[in-house]
C-alpha cells in the first residue's frame, strides 16, 4: 500500500513520504511512523480525504498542517522578504516622515540596528510573538527598555501589514513582557546658595563664568557645550532653544533669557 503515484511512499524505518501540489509547485513532506501497510493506508486516506480538499478550497495553510517544514514560510506573504532590509527602509522611512527629536532619531535607529544583528536573516512571516518574546526576555534588559524596542517592532509590522507583507500584526496583542527593575534613581540634592557661591569663589576666572552661567539658566551640559558665537546679540547672550551634541536642528523653545556681558 502506499506508492509514488499514490501520493504516499515509506521514505525511512520511521517516516511516510507525502506528495500533493500546492500553488503550482510539486511539494513533499514527512509524516512520523513507520511505513506499515496500515499506516500507509492512513495516512493516503488522510492525504485524499483531507489534504487535497483543503487545498482545492483554499483552506490549506502550510504552516499549520506542517509546522516543521522547511516550506511553511514559502507560500506565504512577504515570504520572500527578509526582516534586516525591511526594518532598516522602514527606519529611514519613519525618520523621515515623522516630527522625531535627534536625540530619539539616534535612540530608534540603535534599537533597530541590533534587531537586525539578531533578527535580520528572518523572513518578515517569521517575525511571531514568541519569537519577540523569546528576543526580549534574552537580551534581560528593563521594562523601559522593553517598551522601547516594542516600538519599533508594533509600527514596523503594522506597515508590513498594510503592505500586504503579512495578514495581520502578531504584536497587536502581545501579552506584557516583563523586564528587570529599573535601578532607583539618585535623588536630586542640588547645590545650596552657600555652596554655590563656594564653588564660584574657588573657581578660575573662565571657569567661573562658565559655571555661573549655567547655574543661572539651568541648561545641561550637552547644551551648555552648544552655546555658540550668534547667541550674542545686542551685547547680551539669548538662549531660546534645545540644542545638544545630538540635534542637527533647532528645536522648540526652552527658555529665553538675556544676561548682560
Amino acid at each position: 500500500m502506499g506508492n509514488k503515484r499514490s501520493g504516499v511512499k515509506p521514505a525511512s524505518a520511521t517516516s511516510i513520504q507525502v506528495s500533493f501540489t500546492y500553488k503550482g509547485q510539486q511539494c513533499r513532506e514527512f509524516i512520523s511512523g513507520s511505513p506499515t501497510k496500515a499506516n500507509l493506508a492512513a495516512t493516503l486516506k488522510w492525504r485524499n480525504e483531507e489534504l487535497i480538499p483543503a487545498i482545492k478550497n483554499k483552506s490549506f495553510d502550510y504552516g499549520s498542517w506542517f509546522p516543521d517544514s522547511k516550506k511553511r514560510f514559502q507560500f506565504q506573504l512577504g515570504a520572500g522578504t527578509k526582516f534586516g532590509p525591511y526594518l532598516e527602509r522602514w527606519n529611514e522611512e519613519h525618520i523621515t516622515n515623522s516630527d522625531l527629536k535627534d536625540s530619539t532619531k539616534v535612540t530608534n535607529t540603535r534599537i533597530v540596528n541590533n534587531i537586525i544583528k539578531s533578527l535580520g536573516d528572518k523572513y518578515i512571516p517569521e517575525i511571531t510573538e514568541s519569537l519577540v518574546r523569546d528576543y526580549l526576555q534574552s537580551k534581560k534588559v528593563s521594562s523601559k527598555t522593553i517598551k522601547n524596542y516594542l516600538s519599533i517592532f508594533r509600527p514596523a509590522l503594522t506597515d508590513a501589514r498594510y503592505q500586504g507583507l503579512i495578514q495581520a500584526n502578531p504584536l497587536l496583542d502581545i501579552k506584557p513582557i516583563i523586564g528587570k527593575k529599573s535601578k532607583a534613581k539618585t535623588e536630586i540634592d542640588p547645590f545650596s546658595y552657600s555652596e554655590r557661591n563656594a564653588i564660584l569663589k574657588n573657581a578660575s576666572p573662565q571657569l567661573h563664568n562658565i559655571i555661573k552661567f549655567a547655574f543661572w539658566t539651568g541648561l545641561r551640559p550637552s547644551e551648555l557645550i552648544e552655546v555658540r558665537w550668534d547667541d550674542i546679540r545686542d551685547n547680551k547672550i539669548w538662549i531660546s532653544r534645545i540644542r545638544t551634541d545630538l540635534s542637527k536642528n533647532q528645536k522648540d523653545q526652552k527658555v529665553m533669557l538675556a544676561t548682560v556681558l
